[in-house]
Formats: C-alpha cells, structure tokens, sequence
C-alpha cells in the first residue's frame, strides 16, 4: 500500500484520544501553528506535525523510542525531552 494510502486510512480510522487532540491542534488553534495529521515525511508518517515550528507530536509510547530514527531523517530537527502523561516521567 502507497504510503499516502495508508496516511488516509489512518486518518479515517482515529482514536477518541487523538480526535480529541486534533480538536484542539486544528484550525490553527495552538498559538496559531498550523498543524497536520497523519502527514507523510520520508519513510514514515507523522502524527501530528507542525512544520513551521519543527515540532512532531506521536502518540505512542513506542514513537518515542522512534525518534531518533525519525530526527536523524529530518536535517535540522532533533528529539527534545517528552512527557508522558499517564506516568509523568520525562524521557528523552
């Protein structure tokens, strides 16, 4: 499956949770970033991804063991420290 096949799918087949957040990225809703969702980039797909502010948001605890992978395709971008909600431990 081409990978902007797979980028809609996704799209079409949200989470409550990540319905929730994307009511609160789109629109410009953020402090005015523009905000895109289940965005192609490379090999993978993003999440959610402003571009603008070089800021990538995945959902899953599993991406965050993916970011350097994911930061070392990006020139320019690095991983920054994460907070995870449900422990409130900060990873990097």
């Amino acid at each position: 499956m081409p990978l902007i096949t797979h980028a809609r799918a996704l799209r079409r087949g949200q989470t409550d949770a990540e319905r929730l957040l994307w009511y609160h990225l789109r629109g410009k809703r953020l402090q005015g970033h523009k905000f895109r969702r289940q965005h192609p980039y490379g090999r993978y797909i993003l999440d959610f991804v402003c571009l603008e502010a070089r800021l990538v948001i995945e959902r899953m605890a599993a991406s965050i063991k993916a970011a350097p992978l994911i930061a070392s395709a990006m020139p320019g971008w690095r991983p920054r420290a994460s907070r995870s909600c449900a422990s409130g431990t900060t990873t990097s």
